[in-house]
């Protein structure tokens, strides 16, 4: 008997015990950042070809310090069509900004849309955020297209309120250019490529409610562009979206080379007016 009353005993403490960790650890629980439900569309920033974690740290870190626009609450990664986030924040934010990266980063269009989707999926279905705004440099624009063309109807992506597009070919780069600055012969990004041509064959798939600001470089009046992307191409989406929901502007200044447009304050400027202001 007396060994079943100790049994009983200790049993009981043990629940108790259990409780009360469980009544001190819940409420940390709820309040993680994953818990948190943030104010205003979150801004997504979408590299280019071969863009790193570096390439849009500038940018958001301005628009947090600077300009007050927003605050970084995550930085996502996709990698072998697995995506996953870091939390940076356990804090109410108003207009969060979320930082992506591509593991593989010199892909195609096809396979980087499908990354960016398994980035965006995870951020409806666990972070509750029915739409997005994309700000995209180069290569991400056009596989920002890309993901809006062919996930449309599609529930369980949030919708694309803005897109901002930043020295995006979206003709394509001019052979030689490419091949002389990236040393490959063959890629999406080249001028006249089927994966540049099924973007304009599929344009009556792009939302009609997604409002688009495309953005272009020209370092002098005598040059074409930004160094490596023309303006024609920079602005060519608007061959893609309806004229009402679409605007552009050109950056005319020795620093609007390609890889120095996202360190632009100009274009900090646009894109604040355009995506809060």
């Amino acid at each position: 008997m007396k060994l079943k009353k100790n049994i009983a005993l200790i049993t009981a403490i043990s629940l108790a015990a259990i409780v009360f960790i469980i009544q001190t650890i819940k409420p940390e629980i709820s309040n993680g950042a994953s818990d948190v439900k943030h104010e205003g569309t979150p801004t997504v920033f979408v590299h280019g070809y071969r863009g790193t974690l570096n390439s849009f740290e500038g940018m958001m870190e301005r628009f947090q310090s600077d300009y007050e626009w927003g605050e970084k609450t995550l930085v996502c990664t996709s990698d072998k069509r697995v995506a996953e986030c870091k939390s940076l924040t356990d804090e109410k934010v108003k207009n969060p900004l979320i930082h992506v990266y591509f593991e593989d980063n010199d892909s195609n269009f096809e396979k980087t849309s499908i990354e960016l989707g398994n980035i965006l999926k995870l951020l409806k279905g666990k972070y509750g955020h029915d739409k997005v705004n994309i700000v995209a440099h180069s290569m991400g624009g056009l596989v920002s297209v890309n993901f809006i063309q062919e996930t449309r109807q599609e529930k369980e992506f949030p919708k694309v309120e803005k897109l901002v597009t930043i020295g995006t070919p979206f003709k394509g780069i001019k052979r030689e250019v490419f091949e002389k600055r990236y040393n490959e012969k063959k890629h999406d990004l080249i001028a006249d490529s089927q994966a540049i041509q099924e973007l304009y064959s599929e344009k009556e798939n792009f939302d009609p409610n997604t409002q688009v600001y495309s953005i272009a470089g020209k370092i002098s009046k005598k040059e074409d562009g930004d160094g490596l992307v023309s303006v024609q191409s920079a602005t060519s989406l608007k061959n893609v979206v309806a004229s009402d929901h679409y605007r552009e502007q050109i950056i005319v200044s020795k620093k609007a080379t390609h890889n120095g447009l996202h360190e632009n304050k100009e274009v900090d400027e646009e894109v604040g007016k355009f995506l809060w202001k």
